[in-house]
């Protein structure tokens, strides 16, 4: 777990994650992420039932990755709980749909 992941190595990234679910007793999580191919595959690894992204299904519907994404950020606002990288586009996004929906409270961001 050398690669860097937003200031901080994969490895410390993943120990923070599985930190945060076992705290908050999570039994479902979903990984959004840009990561490096590499990366993914240590994080598929270390969190091996965890949803990652659309399913097949919903890509089909989506048809692009403009649709994609909006799905995505819709799917993290609904969340009971929300963990993004501070500074982020797509956390702010997300942030903003979750705070348009009442849903601000149980926000949390990990910080880089």
């Amino acid at each position: 777990f050398r690669q860097k992941f937003g200031g901080r190595t994969i490895g410390g990234f993943v120990d923070q994650i599985r930190t945060i679910v076992s705290r908050r007793n999570i039994s479902r999580l979903l990984i959004l992420t840009d990561a490096e191919r590499k990366d993914l595959s240590m994080m598929q690894r270390a969190f091996p039932h965890a949803m990652y992204g659309c399913t097949r299904d919903v890509l089909n519907v989506c048809g692009n990755r403009i649709q994609r994404i909006a799905v995505e950020q819709e799917a993290a606002a609904l969340a009971d709980y929300f963990y993004g990288t501070v500074g982020s586009t797509f956390t702010g996004r997300i942030l903003a749909l979750r705070q348009h929906k009442g849903r601000h409270p149980n926000t949390h961001t990990i910080s880089e």
